[in-house]
């Protein structure tokens, strides 16, 4: 069966919600870009000649409050199941309430991915390795690689270079010039770079909540060590995340 993007779920969160996820209470702008994000995994498959009717377990991580959901689910087949969490917990209560057929649970470092080891063929996953202190990066890695079946496919999005240089760009603007100075080696050195900060918008998000900036090597480095690296596709998530495609060992 071909992929065709379906008839998006009629239901919106509150503005509140919306604005967690996209920085900003604009209704058509959180229904656009779920559509985008949606195709933008899709290429990523196909980029590995693989597509979404091929998988028959998929799990959004870092769903928030369904801003992909509301247009994935309609576009998979009934026997594919779909799979989704967030620590948002408010954000989790409204996906349950108002989008079927989404099995969706709250999650933290205290609150483990409840779902069963190896039964999740796909996770897709839209900007939430951008926020995450390196300790609980690899915390939610291993938890992927758990419920992931051997050969699984993971679609990650992270901050890569394009969105580097405008935050030390953003730095420029605002004056800080000495604390570029003393950050940027340690970004061209270690290919990590995380800086606690939440928007007014994230303040109801985990205080752990920053901005997070990884170089393609440092991914080869440090996130190969239960995965295989299938593809890099820069500035491929709404034409400003990068996009990484693992498989599970």
């Amino acid at each position: 069966m071909a992929f065709q993007l379906g008839r998006e779920i009629a239901a919106l969160p509150p503005k509140s919600l919306i604005g967690r996820v996209t920085g900003k209470e604009d209704i058509a702008w959180f229904r656009e870009s779920g559509a985008f994000t949606v195709n933008d995994w899709r290429r990523a498959l196909l980029s590995i000649g693989r597509d979404y009717p091929d998988f028959s377990a998929i799990f959004d991580f870092g769903c928030g409050c369904g801003r992909t959901l509301r247009h994935l689910r309609p576009s998979l087949s009934d026997r594919q199941q779909l799979f989704a969490a967030d620590v948002d917990a408010e954000a989790i209560d409204w996906v349950s309430a108002n989008i079927p057929d989404v099995i969706a649970h709250i999650i933290s470092e205290e609150r483990p991915i409840p779902l069963a080891d190896s039964s999740i063929d796909l996770v897709v996953n839209h900007s939430v390795f951008t926020h995450l202190p390196e300790n609980l990066q690899f915390y939610w890695l291993d938890q992927l690689y758990r419920i992931m079946r051997p050969g699984g496919i993971a679609v990650l999005t992270v901050h890569g270079r394009k969105v580097w240089k405008d935050f030390q760009r953003n730095m420029v603007n605002a004056g800080r010039i000495d604390d570029l100075l003393r950050i940027t080696p340690k970004f061209e050195r270690q290919g990590f770079y995380y800086q606690p900060q939440r928007t007014s918008w994230e303040m109801a998000l985990p205080e752990y909540y920053g901005a997070t900036f990884h170089t393609i090597d440092y991914i080869v480095q440090h996130w190969e060590g239960g995965y295989k690296l299938l593809a890099w596709l820069p500035m491929a998530a709404l034409a400003h995340q990068d996009i990484v495609v693992l498989q599970r060992l």
